[in-house]
């Protein structure tokens, strides 16, 4: 995160100035006060730092990234050129002020962080600051796994207290090789998260629900639950699930869902 750019430095000079003069004298109060201070400051405005960062220095992804995310991620496909061309820039932001944390993974690919992060840069997070700033840690492990928040084994997870992703690396890869077999858990995540922290309403039920499920990935609600690991299931975020990632077949079906896509420019 550039953030880090700043307070890294400032931590160090903290460090080696009190190092220097307690060998040599004694360190200068108000000046490891005001080194500390500015430790402090940097902490307390890393999001203000990080968008000044953003302003005057733009990542950008190379040619070879957006080739494989064009390929891949299916619920970028209809979008128009404008469309894509803001996602592109929107998910290298994202990726330079994102935290990753590999749990038994040796190394963590590249394309693991595109997988985690897409699904949020397509809800276009970046418009909501309560989700953009909070939500910027993601965790991954190789497998299935279970967490002292869900004693049982799941492949997705979203740990509201720090705001934190968890996936299994296995079945997220899995989500985006063949999307449509595979129920992509990221999108349902974050899906949640839209859904519950923007309080949106929608009213969809279990039959619509088993309906969407069937259209896009020829599946049950039963068999959803088996593959996430989980006990229940969010029917409104289904519901954006479905718009995100066949939004003309799930339109068709719900078209009630359309006040939806332009209220939120999804």
């Amino acid at each position: 995160m550039p953030y880090r750019y700043f307070l890294i430095p400032t931590i160090f000079i903290t460090l080696l100035y009190f190092g220097i003069t307690y060998l040599y004298s004694e360190p200068n109060p108000i000046i490891i006060i005001i080194l500390i201070g500015l430790c402090a400051a940097i902490m307390s405005f890393q999001n203000l730092i990080n968008d000044w960062w953003f302003s005057k220095f733009n990542p950008k992804l190379e040619q070879q990234e957006i080739m494989w995310l064009e390929q891949f991620v299916p619920f970028i496909r209809d979008l128009a050129n404008d469309g894509k061309n803001e996602f592109f820039q929107e998910l290298a932001k994202m990726l330079e002020k994102h935290e990753f944390i590999k749990m038994g993974l040796e190394k963590l690919p590249e394309e693991l962080k595109w997988m985690a992060l897409s699904p949020a840069i397509r809800l276009k997070i970046y418009n909501h600051p309560k989700l953009y700033d909070e939500y910027i840690r993601t965790v991954f492990y190789p497998h299935p796994f279970i967490t002292p928040n869900q004693d049982w084994i799941h492949i997705s997870e979203t740990y509201e207290e720090d705001s934190v992703m968890i996936y299994s690396a296995e079945h997220l890869q899995a989500a985006y090789a063949n999307s449509k077999l595979y129920f992509n858990p990221a999108l349902y995540e974050w899906s949640k998260v839209f859904v519950n922290i923007l309080k949106i309403d929608i009213d969809i039920d279990i039959n619509q629900c088993e309906l969407l499920l069937n259209k896009l990935h020829e599946t049950t609600i039963e068999k959803t639950l088996h593959w996430l690991g989980a006990k229940s299931i969010h029917f409104p975020s289904i519901a954006i699930y479905a718009l995100l990632m066949d939004p003309v077949s799930t339109l068709k079906l719900f078209p009630e869902l359309a006040n939806l896509t332009k209220q939120y420019n999804l």
